[in-house]
């Protein structure tokens, strides 16, 4: 049991009271605190955050040496971005924001502003008294607005479902116990939402939207006449503001420090790949609703290959950041002058094959501020078809061909596309291209049938051109009837045997091949013209 004398209790009153009177109740200060919400793109970079602002509630003073801090969740914020705006004893001041060269003002001009990782801390040197940093009456509040974060860093620039929201959590420090509190340390400052929607859009010259679809002998030079293939790619913001332009950024942080126009606005991409070879992507005038321009329209561009994309980047001069905008980028696809579409066998590339789009915004960086927007986030994560190339086609069929008992077939194509000269006007469109063999196998002698082979494809018969192979080297010993499937159109074919006849002379015997349509009527039944 403790036994307490009334000396001791009195002597302890009066130590109490002291440790209270060393205590300045005017360094107590309590704030109520609000804050608005922005939405913000998830692959960006320099994202502007809501305000928070700290209301004065009760206390008078702030001590020298105390500090609040203002922490963005994991989101590295962009230094000397945050703007700082403050109203102490009754008067509007700034504080030094950053740069020490650059002092305060008025009853702010010994709090100083800056930024470390995540957090934005404003710290309270000596004030009106040795230990009063800050004196505040009725009315009086602490603003922290126009602070840029990296929003890409928080969600690895992934789309999110829906909006995901970013808090910023609120703490104060202060020598001993002179405390600053707050009614809530905790406020939701963004909204984490993915930029667009991005889907086929309405061709120049259809009624509906769509994948387009040519062949490689049917692609004209889009200088020459109209285009042989026109395709769109919608993109639709998914929130206001989405896109935006220059004069947008700046004016959601007008005092980023840095010369005017420091901060670049969205550049729009569309990024199209496996195109193939040679063929020549052209935008056209893209369709706008009435509050967005652009800066201009891209150049036409020629794959290299379907390695390599071809990305087409549009500039937003300016937009509504009040209204859901969209876009439709417009293309046609055609050869450049003179020059006559590769096919796709030549190129090893399957048939038919899709051309597909993604869009993205950024990255843009500004080189005089180095101040990068975006992380590269392509919409939609799986790509979109917007065309499909084809080669064009030819079948051939030989009813028999052998190559079996001292028989021998000579095999013969020509390549008429080249027709012109002879008909005085081009009709066919002129292509190179190979034919692949395919070979139905009964042996002549035992009337067996084998499986069928396709090990053979020709040289490239170039257009007006032809071709002669024995049958003894595409397939020696072998007899049966074969299909000859050549990838350019106005193919035609000839079969010539060669063997001995029972009288012991010299037997001779051509035939046409048979050119079958790519067509078949209802139920599969062919249908052959010579």
């Amino acid at each position: 049991m403790i036994h307490m004398t009334r000396k001791t209790a009195v002597t302890s009153f009066v130590v109490l009271c002291a440790l209270a009177l060393a205590i300045p109740a005017a360094a107590q200060v309590s704030f109520n605190v609000t804050s608005s919400a922005q939405t913000v793109r998830t692959e960006g970079q320099t994202e502007t955050a809501g305000s928070v602002n700290m209301n004065w509630a009760s206390g008078t003073a702030i001590s020298a040496g105390s500090s609040i801090t203002l922490t963005y969740a994991t989101a590295t914020v962009l230094p000397n971005s945050p703007y700082v705006t403050a109203k102490i004893g009754g008067a509007t001041c700034l504080p030094t924001q950053g740069n020490p060269s650059v002092a305060g003002t008025g009853n702010c001009s010994n709090m100083t502003v800056t930024t470390s990782g995540a957090s934005v801390v404003i710290s309270f040197s000596g004030g009106p008294t040795p230990s009063v940093a800050a004196a505040f009456v009725a009315g009086d509040y602490i603003q922290v607005a126009q602070t840029r974060l990296n929003i890409a860093g928080v969600t690895g620039a992934q789309l999110v479902t829906g909006t995901t929201p970013l808090a910023a959590t609120i703490s104060g420090n202060s020598p001993s116990a002179n405390t600053i509190t707050f009614n809530q340390n905790q406020v939701t400052v963004a909204s984490i939402s993915n930029s667009l929607n991005v889907k086929l859009g309405v061709a120049t010259g259809t009624a509906a939207a769509g994948a387009a679809s040519v062949s490689t002998c049917n692609v004209s030079n889009p200088l020459v006449g109209a285009p042989t293939l026109n395709f769109a790619v919608s993109a639709t913001e998914v929130f206001p503001a989405a896109f935006t332009a220059a004069g947008d950024e700046n004016l959601y942080t007008p005092n980023f420090p840095g010369a005017p126009g420091s901060l670049t606005g969205v550049t729009v991409n569309v990024a199209l790949s496996n195109v193939p070879t040679g063929l020549v992507v052209t935008p056209t005038a893209p369709t706008l609703p009435g509050t967005v321009t652009l800066l201009a329209t891209p150049s036409a561009q020629t794959s290299a290959g379907v390695a390599t994309p071809l990305v087409f980047s549009y500039t937003i001069t300016a937009d509504s950041t009040a209204a859901v905008e969209s876009i439709v980028f417009q293309f046609s696809l055609g050869l450049a002058s003179g020059t006559v579409a590769p096919t796709l066998a030549s190129q090893t590339l399957a048939s038919p094959q899709s051309i597909t789009a993604q869009v993205y915004l950024g990255p843009v960086t500004n080189t005089a501020a180095t101040v990068v927007r975006f992380t590269q986030l392509n919409y939609p994560t799986a790509p979109i078809s917007v065309a499909t190339v084809s080669d064009c086609v030819t079948v051939l069929l030989f009813p028999y061909v052998t190559s079996e008992l001292s028989f021998d077939t000579s095999i013969q194509i020509a390549n008429t596309s080249l027709d012109a000269p002879a008909l005085g006007t081009q009709l066919a469109s002129k292509q190179p291209g190979t034919c692949k063999f395919v070979l139905y196998p009964t042996a002549a002698a035992t009337g067996v049938v084998g499986t069928p082979m396709n090990s053979y494809i020709t040289p490239t018969i170039q257009a007006g051109g032809s071709f002669q192979v024995l049958m003894s080297k595409a397939y020696p010993k072998m007899s049966g009837y074969m299909f000859a499937v050549c990838n350019f159109l106005n193919a035609h074919g000839f079969g010539y045997f060669v063997g001995p006849s029972s009288n012991g002379g010299v037997l001779t015997q051509g035939e046409l091949a048979l050119v079958v349509p790519t067509t078949r009527t209802a139920g599969g039944t062919e249908s052959l013209t010579q």
